[in-house]
């Protein structure tokens, strides 16, 4: 079993002891035996701490003038008992790292007019969950009534918002499922770029709806070595069981995050499934491959509809749970919750003290979107109060499952938009820290997306659009529906449904932020080209066998001649490994870092986000 970590890694290799232990001749067909097993741990080690601010910051620079870091970030990584490989990527996960904040204004380049929408039709058709892709593509799931028959279906936008014909048929990706009734809600990107749909089908097998999975190639054709003819179906019960997000492993393997239905109360029940990579369930995590965990009592309903790793690749999910009151129809009022997961698929009780943070704010409480910081702190917006009045709300926590007291002095921030239909939204962090909040409400009959983001002490931030809230509507729509944000080569990105003409289409928007190009080998000469670029130079390397060319004269300052690179934005590419070391060792490799920028580039504050990780045993 291979994991990754970005700070102390372990992963398991098992080592059994058998032993017979006889006091006294037992009784004649009286016989006992015992089998010890013991779990021998790869401990591992990355420190970036040598990365002082002379080895990241490159200050004050004039358009057009390039400039490369004056010392060493050096990282010292390894393991005391198996191999281990040094990785970068750029923490966008999209095209470019060094940019700049978005400013609060929309990219009105974006599709026509500002907004990009995919291949419907006369069928209406939704979108539940996107992901970008490091070559700034975004891949959509998107599902149509939920009815019999009905396939899981993608459709990808090019990174001008523009239709990717190349993808599916015209845009859009199908896979037939089965007969019963079937969803598409989740959408999942692996290393090697093929892409992961999950949701609900019905196989008419007499299990009711399963959780179901599908895997595609880049091109959006059916990947047919996944499961049982490029599908798989979990029936963690006999009656509705739901896919609600992907989560995909550094080794490969891919978690499913949802709920089964509980025969016994008549509830959802949090259930996160791990396959391996080829689709077969994993034997070591929960039972057989599932795990079905107890959120709150068991008459609560409860069910996860979020994933993250977190940096120490631990599994974070976040969903709802009923919180015991009765609404008076038989059913509960919920809360958000967060938990965090063990290896072996139950819930870890460092964390919170029960493995799970139940949030109660009002008497209801729904949570819309959830996301994980580089602290490992949760943030979680949704809509908060009574049956009568209802209005939004944003949360952190911390990496802990305590109150970020630091954020809004730990309270809650409450806040209404429009007047009604506030039941959409998502959340994210850009590279500083910072909240950025998607919401939505109808604003004198007209349903209005609504962007803002908070400073981390929970203030709204005045750099963003002068008051930092900027507000959105589609032309011609009668519905607008965000669901997802992220952030997208150093704008935002959101995704979600809009209803123009009666049908209803997923739609994509984006915030820009101005960037400067990755390095490319093509380039002529980036100290004094016409073009920008960002890239890294491996200078120097001790008691490692590099992977990426180290500078012959350890300077890194000749920009034609030094063997400068772009930093991938992706695991996927070779790449991204940088140095392995020997079993047992540690090693050290010394980068700098350059950029050279064009003559009209925007003035501002441009930062890039890297992550680097360790994996043992080495890839």
């Amino acid at each position: 079993m291979r994991m990754t970590r970005s700070t102390t890694l372990v992963a398991a290799a098992c080592l059994v002891v058998a032993f017979a232990y006889l006091a006294t001749r037992p009784a004649a067909g009286a016989s006992s035996s015992l089998t010890i097993n013991a779990t021998i741990v790869s401990s591992t080690t990355l420190d970036a701490s040598a990365c002082t601010t002379s080895a990241i910051d490159f200050g004050a620079l004039q358009p057009g003038s390039s400039t490369i870091t004056s010392n060493d970030c050096t990282i010292t990584f390894g393991s005391s008992n198996d191999t281990a490989s040094l990785h970068v990527q750029q923490s966008d996960g999209t095209g470019r790292a060094l940019a700049s904040a978005p400013s609060g204004a929309r990219d009105m380049t974006y599709g026509t007019a500002g907004v990009a929408t995919s291949p419907a039709g006369a069928v209406s058709s939704s979108s539940y969950n996107m992901v970008a892709q490091p070559d700034g593509k975004v891949l959509m799931a998107t599902y149509r009534t939920q009815g019999a028959g009905e396939p899981f279906y993608a459709t990808r936008l090019n990174a001008d918002g523009s239709v990717d014909t190349g993808f599916g048929a015209a845009g859009l990706a199908s896979v037939a499922m089965g007969s019963g009734t079937s969803a598409t809600f989740a959408v999942a990107l692996q290393a090697d770029g093929k892409i992961l749909l999950g949701g609900y089908s019905n196989p008419a097998t007499g299990t009711g709806n399963d959780m179901a999975v599908t895997r595609l190639l880049s091109d959006g054709s059916l990947d047919t070595t996944f499961g049982t003819g490029g599908r798989v179906y979990v029936a963690a019960s006999t009656v509705t069981d739901i896919v609600y997000d992907i989560v995909v492993r550094p080794d490969g393997r891919i978690i499913l995050i949802g709920h089964r239905h509980n025969l016994t109360y008549g509830n959802f029940e949090t259930t996160v499934v791990q396959l391996q990579s080829t689709g077969a369930l994993d034997p070591t995590f929960g039972s057989g491959g599932i795990s079905i965990l107890q959120v709150g009592t068991p008459s609560d309903d409860d069910y996860a509809i979020r994933g993250f790793l977190d940096s120490r690749d631990r599994l974070v999910i976040a969903g709802t749970v009923g919180d015991g009151q009765w609404n008076g129809t038989g059913n509960t009022y919920h809360d958000a919750y967060v938990a965090r997961i063990t290896p072996s698929g139950s819930l870890d009780t460092a964390f919170n003290g029960t493995g799970f943070r139940q949030i109660d704010i009002a008497t209801q409480d729904k949570p819309l979107g959830f996301a994980l910081g580089s602290d490992d702190s949760i943030a979680y917006v949704g809509t908060t109060g009574t049956a009568a009045v209802t209005d939004l709300f944003v949360a952190r926590i911390t990496s802990t499952g305590a109150v970020q007291g630091a954020f809004n002095g730990g309270a809650p921030i409450v806040f209404d938009i429009g007047s009604s239909n506030q039941s959409y939204g998502g959340v994210t962090f850009d590279d500083t820290g910072r909240l950025v909040v998607l919401t939505m409400g109808t604003i004198t009959g007209v349903e209005t997306g609504d962007i803002r983001r908070y400073t981390t002490s929970g203030t709204l931030d005045p750099t963003f659009s002068g008051d930092g809230e900027d507000q959105f509507t589609v032309a011609g729509a009668t519905e607008v529906r965000p669901r997802r944000i992220a952030m997208y080569d150093g704008g935002v990105l959101i995704t979600g449904m809009t209803r123009i003409g009666g049908v209803n289409q997923p739609m994509a928007v984006r915030y820009a932020a101005d960037t400067v190009a990755d390095y490319a080998t093509t380039t002529a000469d980036w100290a004094g080209g016409a073009s920008g670029s960002f890239g890294a130079c491996l200078r120097a390397q001790a008691g490692t066998t590099p992977t990426w060319t180290v500078d012959g004269n350890a300077t890194c300052t000749a920009v034609d001649t030094d063997p400068w690179r772009a930093i991938p934005g992706s695991l996927a590419v070779p790449t991204s490994r940088i140095a392995a070391t020997s079993s047992g060792s540690t090693g050290s490799v010394s980068l700098r870092f350059g950029a050279r920028l064009v003559g009209s580039q925007p003035p501002g504050t441009y930062r890039a986000g890297v992550r680097f990780l360790v994996v043992a045993p080495a890839l």
